[in-house]
């Protein structure tokens, strides 16, 4: 049940942050989205291999001996992109079955890959370097992801996307 809710939830939000990579920078905000929505993207592509059993090629020697970063920690590298920047926090109000649809079928990688490409590419020239190594990251694990698939990579649906 638990698998299925994680499922559930990266399926449903990765359309967002897929978006909100491809904020504007206008505003000086608009970093801070980026960046955290780069950070869910890796965190949503590393989850779901988890979950399916892939490693999204990232070494696991690496993985587990690198300290993990905190989102204080990456927010702040940076006069541009910091919390205080961001505004006021918004909160998400839940109901008291926030899972109360059934998972999507194959809401796995395949369907993951093509969605969050668009918001790592959309990042890769960022003129923010955080930002910048954050879509190299993304755009590493989902390389990873598409060698796994093999001959089940969505291609038309990247296609379609990028």
């Amino acid at each position: 049940e638990r698998h299925d809710r994680a499922q559930l939830a990266i399926a449903g939000a990765s359309r967002t942050v897929a978006h909100c990579c491809r904020a504007g920078e206008r505003r000086p905000e608009d970093n801070y989205v980026r960046l955290m929505a780069l950070v869910w993207a890796v965190e949503f592509v590393t989850l779901q291999a988890e979950l399916e059993g892939a490693t999204a090629g990232e070494d696991e020697h690496q993985r587990n001996t690198s300290p993990p970063q905190s989102e204080a920690a990456l927010a702040n590298t940076s006069a541009r992109v910091t919390m205080s920047s961001a505004g006021p926090v918004r909160t998400l109000s839940m109901t008291k079955e926030p899972f109360t649809t059934a998972p999507v079928p194959g809401a796995g990688l395949r369907e993951l890959v093509p969605v969050l490409l668009t918001g790592a590419l959309h990042c890769l020239d960022d003129g923010e370097g955080e930002i910048r190594q954050k879509a190299e990251e993304a755009n590493a694990l989902l390389r990873g992801v598409a060698k796994f698939l093999d001959a089940d990579l969505p291609v038309q649906a990247i296609v379609d996307a990028v």
